[in-house]
């Protein structure tokens, strides 16, 4: 199934693991819209892909209320009704202190980095897609909420805890809307290459693009996939018809 004139927004689509999903995407035929605050991040992504043609950059920080909004706003001038899938893969790498160190505005500040940024993205986007037949929102999460690497990577856990809790309210409260809402949870170090061999636990960021285009193409709603090695990635593929 090809997606030739379906239009995906990649929230976060200039990171690694979202690099390798808007690359899925093109390469099933569609036209992908990634949103960053940092145009130069936009530019270095198109530079990366073979069909840079169906990227549409949009400069504005979709982790905010007013970023959001004028993505939103955009999406309504430029695509209309055409907005088919989305997907949320937010959260940077965490530089700050632990959670001990921290004071309130510095946990506000991971709270928001990990879990509240897809709250503001799912938002806006969510009610441009919730009656389309066939759309899809997925939630791109890791691991670290269920347990901890580092005690300098607390905040993370936190967020990432938070974003699990989020997810499954807003799986159960579009659970009776036409639009598709899964959350796809990698336990895995995604590399920015391709192909990854070797370690079990490592994966490419294409090889999760194309996992994400299989859900979207598919049938699976309401559920959290769960890809924590390589045989779990497999099987996966094997649910959604990936090759």
């Amino acid at each position: 199934m090809t997606m030739d004139g379906r239009v995906v927004v990649v929230a976060g689509g200039a990171g690694t693991v979202g690099s390798g999903i808007v690359h899925a995407f093109l390469q099933a035929g569609a036209t992908v819209v990634v949103p960053s605050r940092d145009p130069a991040r936009i530019d270095a992504l198109r530079s990366s892909l073979d069909a840079r043609d169906r990227v549409v950059g949009i400069e504005a920080d979709i982790g905010t209320p007013e970023g959001a909004a004028r993505v939103r706003a955009t999406l309504e001038r430029d695509h209309g009704d055409r907005i088919d899938h989305v997907v949320g893969s937010l959260g940077g790498a965490w530089q700050g202190k632990s959670v001990r160190e921290l004071d309130l505005d510095g946990f506000r500040a991971a709270l928001h980095e990990y879990c509240g940024s897809h709250f503001v993205a799912m938002r806006a986007l969510l009610p441009l897609i919730e009656d389309r037949a066939g759309a899809s929102y997925t939630i791109i999460s890791g691991v670290a909420g269920e347990q901890l690497f580092d005690l300098a990577w607390g905040p993370v856990s936190v967020g990432a805890a938070g974003l699990f809790g989020l997810s499954m309210v807003t799986r159960a409260e579009y659970a009776e809307k036409a639009v598709r809402v899964n959350e796809l949870r990698v336990g895995m170090r995604v590399l920015r290459k391709y192909p990854v061999q070797g370690s079990p636990y490592e994966v490419s960021h294409r090889d999760i693009g194309k996992l994400v285009v299989g859900m979207a193409q598919g049938r699976v709603r309401g559920e959290v996939i769960r890809v924590g090695d390589q045989t779990e990635l497999r099987a996966a593929f094997g649910r959604f018809g990936v090759l």
